[in-house]
């Protein structure tokens, strides 16, 4: 609560309200910079939510368990390219190998359902 008071500078009313008002009034959280890349990081991840659970209708439920999983490559793809979120190389190749570990994971799980193609 000391938190919240000091942050509030001295206004007399504590709420849920006052504090956001109070945080984005001093642009804390970079509200203006940060809502639009947010809203679209949250409907990418939202229809990759959606995609997975449409696929339920077509595929094997252990398939689609694995390959629901790739939203994880696609968010770090976004970091990583768009954002530059991780600039450092070898943390680059670190998660590159296992990405790459990770598609190998759904190959295998594929063909161990479906048998070869």
């Amino acid at each position: 609560t000391a938190l919240v008071l000091t942050m509030l500078n001295g206004h007399s009313s504590i709420g849920a309200r006052s504090i956001i008002c109070t945080l984005c009034d001093g642009d804390w959280w970079h509200v203006k910079h940060a809502s639009f890349p947010a809203v679209c990081a949250g409907c990418v991840w939202g229809t990759g939510n959606i995609v997975g659970i449409c696929s339920f209708l077509y595929l094997d439920y252990v398939v689609i368990l694995v390959f629901v999983q790739f939203h994880v490559i696609v968010a770090l793809l976004w970091g990583i390219c768009l954002w530059k979120e991780i600039s450092e190389r070898i943390e680059i190749v670190f998660l590159s190998i296992l990405t790459v570990i990770l598609i190998c994971g759904c190959v295998m799980v594929t063909y161990g359902v479906y048998g070869a193609w």
